[in-house]
């Protein structure tokens, strides 16, 4: 791969043809998440534009310079692929993110748009609390406090524990 590559999460099932082989890379270069890959690499670019304006290095810094030239040299990877894909008529035959373009042309986040990281809740619930429950369950009120009645009730009953869960 040549011109803003993304590493590919691993090796592509058998032979590709030259349309299989774009729409796979178009794919990885909007969409790739690094940290579902062994073998990390690069994110796509919807990671990436996120990372730009939530990152901790914001505008003025080497590492929001050399990002948004990473972001750049990307589009145009995917621009030249994308290209291709149209020049090669792959567009009949294998589907590719409908928003490829939009990601190959939007402009790199401006500075105004950093953020910066975003703050953890200091009050998020934990294993003690209703709203922790009420996430993992989907139940509210009474419900969940007889779900958590019967079902963590019930493990003080030993033969509960003897019966395998399918």
């Amino acid at each position: 791969m040549s011109g803003g590559a993304v590493l590919s999460c691993g090796e592509p099932p058998g032979e590709e043809d030259i349309c299989q082989r774009l729409a796979r890379e178009i794919e990885e270069m909007v969409n790739r998440d690094k940290r579902a890959c062994n073998n990390g690499g690069t994110h796509g670019l919807r990671h990436r534009f996120r990372e730009q304006i939530e990152g901790a290095n914001g505008p003025g810094t080497s590492e929001w310079e050399n990002h948004d030239q990473a972001i750049k040299n990307q589009q145009r990877g995917l621009r030249d692929r994308l290209n291709d894909y149209d020049a090669n008529n792959c567009g009949s035959r294998i589907p590719i993110p409908q928003d490829a373009w939009s990601w190959a042309t939007r402009p790199a986040p401006a500075p105004e748009q950093w953020r910066g990281p975003a703050e953890r809740s200091v009050t998020e619930p934990g294993l003690f609390d209703l709203e922790y429950w009420r996430r993992v369950t989907g139940l509210t009120g009474i419900a969940l406090v007889l779900y958590l009645i019967v079902s963590e009730g019930s493990r003080l009953f030993p033969p509960r524990n003897l019966v395998p869960v399918p």
